[in-house]
């Protein structure tokens, strides 16, 4: 009460709790313990919280970080391949153009983390490509 009071307009609440338990009553929009909100629920009450709260500029923003979060989180399936030298490769290209766009937003560690998965998988596929190179001597050899 006190800090709604001291605060006065610039304090809101926003009805998450309520949108969920009032409109998004489906199954679907639970995670399998039935207590969670699922992916769909959380995007339905983030994008509510947008129109609500966000102006229409901060949309290129939130894909552009969007797509940089989704692409941190990106673990390859098949190990170190070319495939993740050439992702790394894009995505170290990108963060790059992200630092140009908003270059009042921080992405240093972003940068390190792709420049040394880049590193990282050129590195593996490298000696993996000098093991094949060893047992092909190996094999002619024999």
């Amino acid at each position: 009460g006190e800090l709604v009071e001291a605060l006065g307009d610039y304090v809101t609440y926003f009805p998450s709790y309520e949108i969920m338990v009032d409109e998004l009553r489906d199954y679907r929009f639970y995670e399998r313990d039935m207590i969670h909100p699922s992916p769909l629920a959380i995007d339905f009450i983030w994008n509510r919280l947008r129109r609500t709260y966000l102006c229409q500029s901060t949309d290129e923003p939130i894909a552009d970080f969007g797509a940089l979060a989704n692409a941190l989180a990106h673990r390859p399936e098949s190990g170190a391949t070319d495939a993740h030298v050439k992702f790394a490769g894009a995505q170290l290209r990108k963060v790059n153009e992200l630092q140009a766009k908003y270059p009042y937003v921080e992405l240093r560690e972003a940068r390190n983390h792709f420049a040394r998965a880049a590193a990282t998988a050129v590195a593996a596929t490298t000696a993996t490509a000098d093991m094949g190179a060893d047992v092909a001597g190996a094999n002619a050899d024999a």
